[in-house]
């Protein structure tokens, strides 16, 4: 999912109703932390990996990053804020459809 279509829960939703377990949600603004990302993933029962620019962009403006990594649940399970790097997670993608049920 591309930047602003995460702020329309029917995107995830529609993901959600074609079997997608796993959201990849890339975003070029300032930041989406998990506090934007959490109700997506619960209600939807979708992991969501959330990656966010960092630094300054090409209008000289700072971002933060706020990149996270939300489980099927909502619950956070890795973020990354103020700097450039890597987050990783271990998740189980099989689990989400009983978790939808």
């Amino acid at each position: 999912m591309l930047c602003y279509d995460g702020a329309f829960p029917e995107m995830t939703r529609a993901y959600a109703n074609r079997g997608c377990s796993v959201l990849f949600w890339l975003n070029q603004r300032e930041s989406r932390g998990y506090a934007e990302v959490k109700d997506l993933a619960a209600q939807n029962s979708m992991i969501i990996a959330t990656s966010c620019c960092c630094g300054v962009d090409e209008l000289g403006r700072v971002c933060p990053g706020g990149s996270n990594i939300t489980d099927a649940t909502g619950k956070l399970l890795a973020e990354i804020w103020d700097r450039e790097g890597t987050i990783t997670a271990d998740v189980c993608p099989a689990e989400v459809p009983a978790i939808r049920a």
